[in-house]
């Protein structure tokens, strides 16, 4: 049992899993990346737009008027997304 305030690493946490359920969640994450919008994969990476833009290969105006909410999800860049980490 951990101390409270503790935290287990995500790691440790998942070290028993079956293989199903480790494919199981493996093609959950899958999906929900394909659900986010480039804002919300750049909050999740804790990374300007002009950082991502940069590993993207494009310009930041081209992540600012992708990353907007009101638009289709943007998926302009996904092949290069799915590499990110």
């Amino acid at each position: 049992m951990t101390e409270v305030g503790k935290t287990k690493p995500f790691s440790e946490l998942t070290k028993g899993f079956s293989p199903e359920r480790e494919v199981r969640i493996a093609s959950l994450t899958s999906s929900l990346r394909e659900e986010m919008t480039l804002q919300e994969l750049r909050e999740a990476l804790s990374m300007h737009q002009t950082d991502l833009g940069e590993r993207l290969g494009v310009k930041q105006a081209a992540v600012s008027v992708n990353s907007c909410k009101s638009l289709p999800k943007p998926f302009l860049f996904t092949s290069r997304i799915g590499t990110m980490k």
